[in-house]
């Protein structure tokens, strides 16, 4: 089959191109890509064309693989005030795990989130947007069902709201700021948490004051 689709391209894109032939218009890792997806598409059993693109391969083991998009019309029921034909979510799967970032779509289409996964799991950087902002919400790094390390929450004009520090297990530790929204970026508030509690000294600044 590559031998045939080989001669095709070639036979097309030389009568157009002369002496440069198909390379000028499909560069040699492209054309070893499309050829890569023919082997992969041959290990599926069944899969969708979405845009040009092969999706939602289930292999012979009946595992999912590649490239997947979750429509509103696979969840059941219908998620509320999505279209039928509306992305959900997308991502990729690895013997039916997800893996990678995966992104979320609020009924909009807009951006919902960013998360990633391995073996499965949420694990790693981690962002959610606002709808009609675009514009990231919160983001930081989510693992075995917490945020851990540096976290920040953002107004929706885009301005930090305030960044908090996490341990491993989850609870809030170390230097915690907060700020205002406008002017952006100001500092608000700062001061130091232990195992989830506040501890020593917690100053507050007048907007006037301009902290950064």
């Amino acid at each position: 089959m590559k031998n045939i689709l080989l001669t095709l391209f070639s036979f097309l894109f030389c009568a157009e191109a002369g002496a440069q032939g198909y390379l000028d218009y499909f560069p040699p890792e492209s054309f070893r890509e499309f050829l890569n997806s023919l082997d992969s598409l041959k290990e599926c059993k069944q899969h969708k064309i979405y845009e040009g693109e092969y999706i939602n391969c289930v292999d012979t083991s009946g595992l999912k693989q590649g490239h997947w998009i979750i429509f509103a019309s696979d969840k059941k029921p219908i998620p509320a005030n999505y279209a039928p034909d509306c992305k959900y979510e997308e991502g990729n799967y690895k013997d039916s795990k997800k893996t990678g970032v995966w992104i979320s779509y609020y009924p909009s289409q807009n951006k919902k989130s960013e998360i990633t996964f391995a073996n499965n799991k949420a694990k790693g950087y981690a962002k959610m947007y606002y709808d009609e902002e675009q514009v990231i919400q919160e983001e930081g790094t989510w693992e075995n069902g917490r945020w851990v390390g540096t976290y920040k929450m953002y107004h929706p004009n885009g301005c930090i709201y305030y960044q908090w520090n996490f341990s491993k297990t989850g609870k809030k530790e170390g230097e915690q700021k907060y700020y205002y929204s406008k002017p952006c970026n100001a500092l608000w508030m700062i001061g130091t948490t232990e195992n989830g509690k506040e501890t020593g000294e917690w100053i507050s600044y007048d907007v006037g004051q301009h902290i950064y």
